[in-house]
This record gives C-alpha cells, structure tokens and sequence, in this order.
C-alpha cells in the first residue's frame, strides 16, 4: 500500500485543481430562486476530521465506523475510520475517487471521468469487481432497490445493485451539479458542488423539500476557499442526524434531521 499521508498533499498540487469540476456560474446560481429558503443547521455533536482528506464520499455504518473516498489523481484513496485505527487503500494513479456507499458486505465506489464502479470488499478493503458505465460518476448512495448516482448534472440515476444497469431516472428540478448523496426514508439528501448548501430530494417527484445552510460549519472548520468546498453527508440512524463535512476540512458535524414539509412539492 502505498505511503499517500504525506506533507505535500496538504498542499494540493496544481494537477489536482485542473482536475476539479466546473464553477458554479451566475445563470445556475439563479436557478435555484425558486427553492425554499435555506434553514440554519442544529449541531448535535463535533469530532475531529482529518484536514488532508479530499473528501468526495462519506458513510456512516451500524457500528459507527465511517468510510471515506479520497479524491485526486495519483493519490486517490479509500479510507476505513475506526475510533482507533485507521486503514487506507491507494487506488491506481488512474482513477479519481468520487461517491461511495455500502450494501451487506460490499463498498462501491465510483470514479469520475473513468467509467468504472469499483466494489470492494468491506472489512478488508481488497478490490473484488470493476463494473464499467457511461459518463461520469459524482456521488453514490443506495435505497432497498437501487443504487443511486449523480453525474453533476439534474439527473439521478438508479440502477440495479448487481449490473448496475439503469432501472430510472429523475430530473430534480431547480438543481444542478449535484454531487455527494445520501437516502434516507424517501428523500435523497445532496451536496451540490461549488455550494454551501445540503438539499433533500424527494425521490417521486424530484422537488426539493428543503435545504440546509453549512457556511457556518465550513467557517468554524476552515478558512473557506474553492478547494475545501462542503462534500459528505452520511447518515446516523442512532442520533436520527445528519454527518456532514468538506474536502480538507478540520472537523465533521452531527446536525438534526429538520422537520420536513413537502406541501409546497404537491403543487405542481
């Protein structure tokens, strides 16, 4: 296993920013004019995070165990966090980690612009299949039926667990770039790149329930920049909240499940 915990990589080389997605941009920003007000996050608990992880995937298991993706070329990484261990797959120098998640005894992990779905197993994070797909890969998350993709554009994609073969689709309106995802009881909650909030989806119709502000979270953790962006969301079924983090940032944050209220989506 490669040595990737190194000084240098707290300084984020220029490759790894050419290599990053594409800025939010005025006429997407005005899109989103029409979505509920942001609401201020309830911080439950705060733990300490590791500030040279380029987070792209976070997930949370039944023994409180979080599994990370690392992202960047060359330096890639699948992370197990344990309260006292710590164990780390480099992926080959080819592949940029995005979203991951877990089903049973299996992590999937998607790569960006490779077109590759990479299982591992769980306990021991050893390489088990290379599923191949079209586009890009964002972020990953899982319901009883599906695993669910983004592609950073409006669209999100279940497919079938074993052949990841795409069963639907659904056009989220008002959103794009949609990034990190997370399922929980119906509603898909997403980090949007480039952009301080968390959305929840509801997965029938694609309206956005409500969203959450984080600019307080990254400030208290960072000093906010382009490259430490808000990216990880990753459910704790016990506390009934919501982990989030970012890329390169100092801590995660435990935040409470808000109320949610889906009148104003029966509208349309």
């Amino acid at each position: 296993m490669r040595q990737w915990l190194l000084p240098a990589y707290l300084l984020i080389t220029s490759t790894l920013l050419l290599s990053s997605k594409p800025v939010l941009s005025l006429d997407n920003a005005t899109s989103l004019k029409t979505q509920p007000s942001p609401i201020s996050p309830t911080i439950i608990a705060t733990a300490p995070y590791s500030n040279r992880w380029f987070t792209q995937g976070l997930y949370q298991d039944d023994s409180k165990n979080f599994y990370i993706s690392s992202g960047g070329y060359n330096e890639s990484t699948l992370i197990y966090q344990q309260p006292h261990k710590v164990t780390r797959y480099t992926l080959p120098a080819h592949f940029f980690a995005e979203g991951l998640t877990v089903i049973d005894d299996k992590i999937f992990l998607l790569t960006w612009k490779e077109n590759t779905l990479l299982v591992f197993d769980k306990k021991t994070l050893t390489p088990i299949q290379q599923i191949t797909y079209k586009g890009e890969g964002w972020g990953l998350t899982h319901n009883e039926n599906s695993l669910i993709m983004s592609n950073g554009s409006n669209t999100l994609y279940f497919r079938d667990k074993d052949s990841f073969k795409v069963q639907r689709t659904i056009t989220v309106k008002g959103l794009d770039k949609i990034n990190e995802l997370e399922y929980i009881d119906g509603i898909i909650w997403a980090n949007r790149w480039l952009d301080d909030n968390i959305y929840a989806i509801d997965t029938k119709s694609g309206c956005i329930v409500t969203s959450i502000d984080l600019s307080s979270l990254r400030a208290k953790s960072v000093k906010p920049s382009n490259k430490n962006v808000v990216n990880g969301i990753a459910y704790d079924k016990d506390k009934k909240g919501l982990w989030v983090t970012g890329k390169l940032w100092n801590h995660r944050f435990l935040i409470a499940l808000p109320t949610l209220d889906k009148a104003h989506c029966n509208l349309d």
